[in-house]
This record gives structure tokens, C-alpha cells and sequence, in this order.
């Protein structure tokens, strides 16, 4: 049996915390934007932006923009490929793939931040 390396154990590690991010995102924008409901659970830790502080080159990609509308195949997307990624001992294409979906989710998610209400 190979050994996987630390820094796969750790990337690893860090694709269960996503895929628990996901699961928990997709049911709160299924909840939110599909069924209208507002409680405690779909509110922890969603940051509303203003828009007219958000620059007009980063307002179609915030979560309240078009970025909004990506969510849910990004998730989808992360539910069934994460659970893949763990099986592999080496860093492959879906990896890489995975690298760049959670890149583009962190930069939306701090342009919200950052210009938030």
C-alpha cells in the first residue's frame, strides 16, 4: 500500500470540510432561494452584500449577482466529486479541478465580505 504524503493527507482534510460546507450550503440555498425560508439555520454565516459598494466589474460574480445562480452546480458539483477525490492517492485532474472550484467560491464569498452590508 502506498503512503499518501502529508500534504495530500492535508488537502484530504481540508476537501471533508468542504464537502460538508456543500451538503450544508445546498440544503440552506434550496431552503433560502427556493422555498423562501428564513430561520436560524439558512441565515449562520450567509453575509448579505450592498451592492452599491460592490465595484460594477465584481457585481455580476457576487452571491447576490450571477454568482448566485453558480452555487448550486458547484455544490452538486462537490458532493459527487470530493467523495472521488478521497479515494485517490495522488493529487489527479479532478484535484486540481476541485482547487479551482473552491478558489472561485472563496474569492465570491470574500468579495461579499468584503462589501457587505
Amino acid at each position: 500500500m502506498v503512503k499518501k504524503s502529508a500534504l495530500l493527507t492535508t488537502w484530504h482534510d481540508f476537501l471533508k470540510i468542504a464537502f460538508v460546507y456543500a451538503i450544508y450550503h445546498l440544503i440552506r440555498d434550496i431552503f433560502q432561494d427556493i422555498l423562501g425560508v428564513h430561520n436560524a439555520f439558512t441565515e449562520f454565516a450567509h453575509v448579505e452584500p450592498d451592492f452599491k459598494k460592490i465595484p460594477s466589474a465584481f457585481r455580476w460574480l457576487s452571491f447576490g449577482g450571477f454568482g448566485r445562480y453558480i452555487t448550486f452546480p458547484i455544490e452538486i458539483f462537490a458532493i459527487f466529486a470530493i467523495p472521488r477525490a478521497l479515494k485517490n492517492k495522488s493529487f489527479t485532474k479532478l484535484d486540481f479541478i476541485m482547487v479551482l472550484v473552491l478558489l472561485l467560491t472563496i474569492g465570491i464569498y470574500v468579495i461579499d465580505i468584503i462589501y457587505a452590508k
